[in-house]
């Protein structure tokens, strides 16, 4: 059997880094700020914090723990309040007062429409068909229904106005998910006949994925709702 025994070889470095260069590469850490514990956390030491800079080097923004454990800090250096971005698109901001704005939360604001005769007792749905504005498309107009497009808690405010044909019973409510399941916001009162008769009602509710909310009145007697575009309205917006 023979063998072979081959010599060392010299191989050059093609593209290669001296020590300074390749250590400039790496982040420069001279006063131990930064560590990582037994567990792979990173931790940045007491006083020192997280900054983030613009592609020029200015300091944008930094993350930094609160004075005695106070929390997280974040500090914004452009001035013109913090951010909150999903899929390209701002869907929060604190700005340099505090105020904080939510441009993508559902909200509507709904008006009645002209008379509307109900000729039947018992319980009948209200229309608001004309849609003043909307944050979205929770609120079909031509339903007069809004649908929760996340599961939340919910602010509704109504307001209703009629004349029956004599004194009877009545109420308004807010329903859900139809007919005249109480959603929790009802008000009963009494109507005199042939008298205008104003109610209103208002409350949270929480609402599952595509729960939906109407509103529907009860009377012992014909209703006509008052013929004015302004007799009532039906609003809503997400709390959270």
């Amino acid at each position: 059997m023979s063998g072979y025994i081959g010599s060392k070889a010299s191989v050059a470095l093609v593209d290669g880094y001296t020590q300074a260069e390749a250590d400039a590469e790496f982040v420069q850490d001279p006063n131990g700020a930064i560590t990582v514990d037994g567990g792979g956390n990173v931790v940045i030491n007491s006083g020192k914090e997280l900054r983030l800079n613009r592609p020029d080097g200015a300091i944008y923004g930094s993350i930094s723990h609160g004075a005695s454990g106070t929390g997280i800090v974040y500090n914004d250096a452009n001035g013109d309040g913090h951010h909150f971005q999903l899929g390209g698109s701002e869907r929060m901001r604190i700005d340099a007062a505090g105020r904080v704005t939510t441009p993508y939360q559902p909200a509507f604001n709904a008006r009645g429409a002209a008379s509307q005769t109900y000729t039947t007792t018992g319980w009948k749905q209200l229309f608001y068909p004309n849609s003043v504005s909307q944050r979205g498309s929770a609120y079909n107009s031509a339903t007069s229904t809004f649908t929760a497009p996340v599961s939340a808690w919910y602010y509704f405010s109504i307001t209703a106005n009629f004349v029956s044909n004599s004194d009877s019973d009545g109420a308004i409510s807010i329903s859900k998910n139809g007919g005249t399941t109480d959603a929790g916001i009802t008000v009963m009162q009494s109507q005199n006949g042939g008298n205008f008769n104003g109610r209103s009602a208002s409350g949270v509710v929480y609402l599952t994925v595509n729960d939906y909310v109407n509103v529907w009145a009860y009377s012992t007697v014909n209703l006509t709702s008052r013929a004015s575009t302004w007799a009532g309205h039906f609003s809503g917006h997400l709390v959270g």
